[in-house]
């Protein structure tokens, strides 16, 4: 019975989908838990590669931050700055809720192709974009199907379902790394500072200070 078996593989996805939530929450940088999310997610979609671009819509840029299983799957290019009319496509698509299956013959879909995937023909792909209520549009998932794979319309909802926990493993990441920044400038501010003082720890005491 087809519909038995469908609604079988969704309910198997749930525990899948429970596993990577499970992930998302643990890890803070996301290309560190990349690779066990990928794994899990081939077990249910039949995908040879997923990745990650960040996506900033503010500075007009995007920028790879995770890559799993296979090679071939990485994106030539992706990382690079963005025209505004590019910016604008990629607001509008994050607008629509909708995800990409590609190739496309469909013109705004087949825009998006050249745009995300340059120079990877020959590929069908599952895209959708990521973002939380702070950050909407923060970043985009990139899943290769496998060459003798089929599709169908529930492996799409299951991409769909990823959506949230690898939105939120994607502002973990986000997080992170915005702290591990900050406190790299407050450790620069610190060591210019003892350096204008002719110190080298903030413990030296002052001479003078107990006087």
């Amino acid at each position: 019975n087809p519909a038995r078996s469908d609604t079988e593989a969704m309910r198997q996805f749930q525990e899948t989908l429970l596993e990577v939530w499970r992930e998302a929450c643990r890890h803070t940088d996301l290309a560190n838990s990349s690779g066990l999310i990928a794994e899990l997610v081939a077990k249910r979609i039949p995908i040879d590669h997923l990745g990650v671009l960040t996506f900033d819509p503010e500075r007009g840029r995007l920028h790879p931050r995770a890559s799993a299983l296979g090679e071939a799957g990485r994106i030539p290019g992706a990382d690079r700055d963005l025209q505004p009319d590019e910016t604008a496509r990629l607001l509008a698509w994050a607008a629509s809720g909708h995800m990409l299956r590609l190739p496309s013959a469909e013109p705004e879909a087949a825009a998006l192709a050249a745009l995300l995937l340059p120079g990877l023909p020959g590929a069908q792909w599952l895209l959708a974009m990521l973002g939380t209520d702070e950050h909407p549009a923060g970043g985009i998932l990139l899943l290769r199907l496998r060459q003798d794979a089929d599709c169908s319309a529930e492996h799409e909802a299951m991409v769909l379902a990823l959506v949230e926990p690898l939105s939120a493993a994607l502002d973990n990441d986000r997080r992170f790394h915005e702290l591990a920044s900050l406190r790299e400038a407050a450790e620069a501010d610190k060591r210019s500072a003892l350096a204008r003082l002719g110190r080298e720890d903030l413990r030296d005491v002052v001479v003078g200070a107990e006087a």
